[in-house]
């Protein structure tokens, strides 16, 4: 899992260990982020039942905090502008944007301040209480905004019910908004020291959107996207860990075998004992008491670099794979680098990871 830590609009991420047992119930489908952490009023501790909505251009995706204050958002997309608020009693935490760097679990807290709480009983004033539904199933609504012009606003729950405090008194347009309903406006009268009861039902439809301007950056292997080759370059790219090459790669160096290739590798030792395909030997110079680096073919670990793995009449890299077969290949020089799924050998050895066409 890793953790998210906001500071103004940068987003720092780093590796946390261990997973908090409410991103443990989520689902892996995809190349998609699933976003857990604590919802907090000060010093006060968790806050239990606090609704959290993630949302993007197209969708959205809820959860609820527990008795401890956590809560896990599932299915939320990497790569794209994001943003988060938790809510709770009509009250709306500060809204943070970011973006997920890639797959995986990631922690942010999030905090209600209680600067933020208004009182029970505010003179002028009364309390706008209501429940959402879909109006041709009778389905809850959750995620949606509720707000009144110049005044509080709040999210509505999973099971649709909201609350707005501090509404002042007197003639009052209600909003509605979510990202499958579109807009609606209401018109109440919210009485001085009276909390206003309400229901509301909305139908779904086409939200419009802006023209969309779309550019093709470039085209990706099919098979390695699905594996999660591109994400981790891309998350490689900003930490500086790994090497990778693709077929076009490995196509332009035109290499007479893979040792040869991944002898310009930085970190990599390459050592061949006479001309013979059998003769070369891939180790880490950061792995010195490795006889070699481990190598996953496919996503199967093939050789070990402690033996462990086709000890005695073990292939060698070039008897395993040559190099027009390569579809992708990922080289990563110590354990501090091998992400966690090439880690046989404790990652010690380090790991070279071979897709093919």
């Amino acid at each position: 899992m890793n953790r998210l830590r906001l500071v103004g609009s940068l987003v720092l991420c780093g590796a946390v260990a261990g997973a908090p047992e409410a991103a443990a119930q989520c689902e892996d489908t995809g190349p998609v982020g699933v976003l857990t952490g604590r919802v907090a009023r000060g010093d006060a501790g968790g806050i239990a039942g606090a609704a959290v909505m993630v949302s993007w251009e197209g969708g959205t995706s809820h959860g609820a905090s527990d008795e401890r204050g956590r809560y896990k958002v599932c299915g939320i997309p990497v790569g794209v502008p994001l943003s988060v608020v938790a809510g709770t009693g009509g009250v709306l935490g500060r809204r943070l944007e970011f973006i997920l760097p890639g797959a995986g679990r990631f922690e942010l807290d999030l905090e209600i301040p209680a600067s933020d709480v208004r009182s029970l009983a505010v003179p002028g004033a009364g309390d706008v209480v209501g429940t959402l539904t879909a109006s041709d199933t009778g389905e809850p609504i959750g995620g949606a905004t509720i707000r009144v012009a110049e005044g509080p606003e709040a999210m509505s729950r999973e099971d649709g019910r909201f609350r707005l405090r501090g509404v002042g008194s007197g003639p009052r347009r209600l909003q509605v908004e979510h990202v499958a309903y579109g807009q609606s406006e209401i018109e109440l009268d919210v009485q001085d020291g009276i909390a206003t009861v309400v229901r509301l039902s909305l139908d779904r439809r086409a939200v419009a959107v802006e023209p969309i301007r779309v550019v093709v950056e470039g085209r990706r292997d099919l098979q390695l996207d699905r594996r999660g080759f591109y994400d981790r370059r891309s998350w490689a790219e900003r930490l500086g860990h790994g090497h990778f090459m693709t077929a076009e790669d490995v196509e332009r160096r035109s290499p007479q075998r893979l040792s040869h290739l991944l002898a310009d590798f930085p970190g990599t030792d390459v050592t061949c004992a006479g001309s013979s395909i059998r003769g070369c030997r891939v180790r880490m110079v950061r792995a010195p008491t490795c006889e070699e680096a481990d190598v996953y073919l496919n996503g199967t670990r093939v050789i070990a670099g402690d033996g462990s793995v086709g000890a005695g009449s073990r292939l060698t890299l070039d008897e395993l794979v040559a190099p027009w077969e390569v579809a992708g290949l990922e080289v990563y020089t110590g354990a501090a680098t091998t992400p966690a799924e090439f880690s046989g050998s404790d990652g010690q050895c380090g790991a070279i990871v071979i897709w093919t066409k």
